[in-house]
């Protein structure tokens, strides 16, 4: 399981400085995610209830990771650092959460860094979550700095392309399916696409192309030119898949990305193969971003109009008395517009940006 007791053991920033701990059963990770920038932060149950968290409301930009909670199958690993970190961040939301204290959210990975932005399905289409239907499969690249071992003798289950690229089951969203090395909710895979059960004659040890956790990392780059890289494979049962063998990367895959729009700002559009209600849903948020920006922009131009009243006023009566009363009005005009501003959505840190145990 991924248990951050040990995931965050050691901050290195390079899978080689990095001895994966064996991972312990009764722990499962809950994840949540913020789609204006495309990153997702997770804390462990116990100590938190997942039950609690199923029945939590939390508020937007952030929600929970729609594929469910994440039982792991490798047998050790290591999580060294957050993406363009050089150790791993951890943050705390300014919003209440079903437990007490607070939880330190930690900065897991970052899924639309590269040039397909949130990836794509094939053969058809995702649904209104953003996930295939049955048949087809999910295809992403995302960056986290996660070395993951599976030893020898492990039972795994291998998915493999028409084109000789390999993945291996590495999560599912339930503990039976997890040790049984097989995928929940019987999916379907596209023609010519086949899962195998193996038994490991050696240890597999994967870490991520680039495995430099402080390499630059943004959107739009090329696929081993970010840092920590992974090829992900979802199917639609929500199990999750790692490329171990690369032949052809995603270049046979009929993939329409979605992607994310320049002229959003942090917020997302959906484009190609995404559906209306997924790209209605993404274009609120992007909405919500922009309404932030301008919320801030109306700050500055009240303050701006209140120095050019100040100037003009000592200007005219040069008075100490009508000093102070000025200064007193940029406070109530700042305060008034700030209370306003407080009510916008809560806004995730900027990727590379992240401070350990800052506010959100």
């Amino acid at each position: 399981m991924l248990v951050l007791a040990h995931l965050l053991a050691t901050l290195s920033s390079s899978s080689a400085d990095c001895t994966a701990s064996p991972s312990s059963g009764g722990a499962v990770a809950l994840e949540i995610l913020a789609y204006v920038n495309c990153t997702v932060y997770t804390v462990n149950s116990p100590p938190y209830d997942g039950a609690e968290f199923e029945g939590w409301a939390i508020r937007p930009p952030w929600q929970p990771n729609m594929k469910g909670e994440r039982h792991t199958t490798m047998t050790s690993s290591c999580l060294y650092a957050s993406p363009g970190e050089a150790s791993t961040q951890t943050i705390q939301l300014r919003q209440p959460e079903p437990w007490s204290p607070k939880a330190e959210w930690l900065y897991l990975s970052m899924f639309c860094p590269g040039e397909l932005g949130l990836g794509g399905c094939f053969n058809e289409a995702c649904n209104i979550e953003m996930l295939p239907v049955n048949g087809s499969l999910l295809y992403q690249e995302i960056a986290k700095c996660h070395k993951m071992e599976w030893a020898t003798g492990t039972t795994v289950a291998k998915l493999y392309d028409p084109f000789g690229n390999v993945f291996i089951m590495h999560a599912t969203n339930e503990q039976a399916c997890t040790d049984a090395a097989e995928p929940c909710g019987n999916p379907q895979f596209p023609p010519g696409w086949y899962l195998k059960r193996e038994v490991l004659a050696k240890t597999l040890v994967l870490t991520p192309v680039l495995d430099d956790s402080s390499a630059p990392i943004g959107r739009g780059m090329a696929f081993g030119t970010f840092a920590c890289g992974y090829a992900l494979i979802t199917d639609a049962g929500s199990n999750g898949y790692h490329r171990i063998i690369d032949a052809t990367g995603s270049s046979k895959y009929d993939i329409v990305p979605i992607v994310p729009s320049p002229s959003s700002g942090d917020g997302l559009v959906a484009e190609g193969a995404a559906t209306a209600a997924s790209g209605a849903r993404l274009q609120v948020l992007a909405a919500a971003a922009a309404a932030a920006v301008v919320m801030d922009v109306v700050v500055v131009v009240a303050v701006v109009v209140v120095v050019v009243v100040v100037v003009v006023v000592l200007v005219v009566m040069d008075g100490v008395v009508v000093v102070v009363v000025v200064v007193r009005l940029v406070v109530v005009v700042v305060g008034r517009v700030r209370g306003t501003a407080g009510h916008r959505r809560e806004a995730p840190p900027r990727v590379g940006a992240h401070g350990r145990a800052g506010a959100v």
